[in-house]
């Protein structure tokens, strides 16, 4: 049992006169990414939101020593690559709970922070974020290895939409706080609601700590918060920074999201966070304790003896079912692309997503391969069209484009899947096929004619020149 609990809040940094206590440590992280101490206190005409963080957090878990790592400036603005010196300055001082009240939606920015966040989170780094106010899906605290805060009230509880937030905890965020000498009291907004779990984490930590998250949320579901009762499924295995794969290897050109370690297992079973196969068979014998589980098979997997995260297609499947039972609406374009077996699906499909990216369009790239998931793709199992569920897909992909703010939707239906691509409505059709020695591409525009390009090889030139000519297709709104 500790006497106090250490809790790092990287904010805007923390008024130690307002909050009427000392902090342990007062850090700043400056614009080359260097942390170092600070000195002189805060301006207290500044917007206070750090401050409120800490008086919010020492109300509930007043047995707390709290360290300021101010990241943020004065209009709550930072660089996402200052996180990652604030976070290894947590985990260099032995610091295991860190409070972030801010995000971002911008897709520009996941990848970069999603890096971070498995790398320090995979070390047992308790990571307590708030959600957008906005409603979107927020990062880091919608990645798995991030417990995510919405704000709430204890009338109405939308598990639904947490779940399309990717969000576990919705809770108060209205706290009666001592500030300036006056009683205030907080508003609702998620940065606030983060740091009352926060605290009650820290509760928990006096009495024992917990590093397994799942275990920590059953904890926290004693305390009366409204929880996702969905958070033991893994919906993205997002989570991933270094993993051994057991019975397969990368075909593709491009790279997977995380890194890969080889070797014979018990050799390299420190240096990983998460197993990868195919087939169960091949975690017979496997020393599982710690290990996360991404499974690709067919068969049902029993996770009775797996204590980290299992991510499996059937996840995928509830996840599209559930959400799919609310209408949405598809008002973006969509592409269906064809691209037959002898072609690169995931080369094409990541040089393409780069590219809209690069153009600064947001792009819901997606594929009917489980292995898409590997590549920091979205996926979408061929059983929910068996069952008919064109609707339910059809609503899933409405909900996902409006929470993830997406500006275009591209899914390779695979050739060898589904070769009727009337199960969607679709406003370009793509096929790609390597015949004779050359690789065709036909592109269908809505209602217009068809437009046929043909080239010697595959390589990014020619990626671009098929994503030029989607952009040419959509922006003249005629032949490309």
């Amino acid at each position: 049992m500790e006497s106090k609990i250490r809790i790092a809040i990287i904010d805007n940094g923390i008024d130690s006169v307002l909050l009427k206590d000392n902090i342990e440590n007062n850090i700043y992280v400056n614009n080359t990414g260097i942390t170092i101490s600070e000195k002189n206190n805060i301006n207290k005409q500044q917007f206070q939101h750090g401050t409120i963080c800490a008086l919010i957090i020492r109300k509930y878990c007043p047995m707390c020593d709290l360290t300021s790592i101010r990241l943020l400036d004065c209009k709550g603005k930072g660089r996402v690559s200052n996180l990652e010196a604030a976070l290894q300055w947590c985990q260099d001082n032995n610091i295991k709970i860190v409070n972030l009240s801010f995000g971002t939606t911008h897709f520009a920015d996941k990848r970069k922070i999603q890096k971070i966040i498995n790398y320090f989170a995979n070390r047992d780094m308790i990571l307590i974020s708030a959600t957008s106010n906005d409603g979107y899906v927020t990062y880091p605290a919608s990645f798995s290895k991030v417990i995510g805060v919405d704000s709430g009230n204890s009338f109405e509880f939308n598990r639904k939409m947490l779940l399309k937030k990717g969000i576990e905890i919705e809770c108060l965020s209205e706290h009666e706080i001592v500030l300036n000498n006056c009683n205030i009291l907080t508003p609702r907004s998620s940065s606030y609601a983060a740091p009352y779990v926060t605290a009650k984490i820290g509760n928990i930590f006096l009495l024992q700590e917990i590093l397994n998250k799942k275990l920590l949320l059953k904890e926290l579901d004693k305390e009366n918060f409204n929880i996702n009762s969905s958070y033991e499924l893994i919906f993205e295995p997002d989570w991933i920074s270094k993993a051994w794969i057991a019975d397969f290897q990368n075909k593709s050109a491009s790279k997977y999201y995380f890194d890969v370690i080889t070797g014979d297992y018990e050799k390299i079973k420190e240096k990983i966070d998460t197993i990868i196969v195919k087939s169960k068979i091949a975690l017979n014998g496997l020393d599982l304790k710690g290990k996360n589980i991404v499974y690709l098979g067919e068969k049902n997997l029993s996770t009775s003896n797996i204590d980290g995260y299992v991510w499996t297609k059937k996840n995928r499947i509830e996840q599209i079912e559930e959400i799919g039972k609310n209408r949405y609406v598809i008002d973006i374009p969509l592409i269906l692309f064809k691209i037959h077996n002898e072609i690169d699906e995931y080369e094409w499909l990541n040089k393409l997503n780069i590219n809209f990216g690069k153009d600064n369009y947001n792009a819901y790239v997606a594929s009917f391969h489980e292995e898409s998931i590997l590549y920091g793709l979205e996926y979408i199992p061929r059983e929910v069209l068996v069952k008919g569920a064109n609707e339910i897909l059809y609503n899933f992909l409405g909900s996902q484009i409006y929470y993830l703010k997406s500006d275009v939707i591209v899914i390779s239906i695979g050739n060898e899947f589904y070769t009727d691509e009337s199960f969607i409505q679709w406003d370009m059709l793509i096929n790609i096929e390597k015949y004779k020695g050359k690789v065709n591409v036909c592109i269908v525009c809505g209602e217009y004619e068809e437009y046929n390009l043909q080239y010697d090889s595959i390589d990014s030139t020619i990626i671009y020149d098929v994503y030029r000519n989607i952009i040419k297709g959509f922006s003249e709104g005629k032949n490309v």
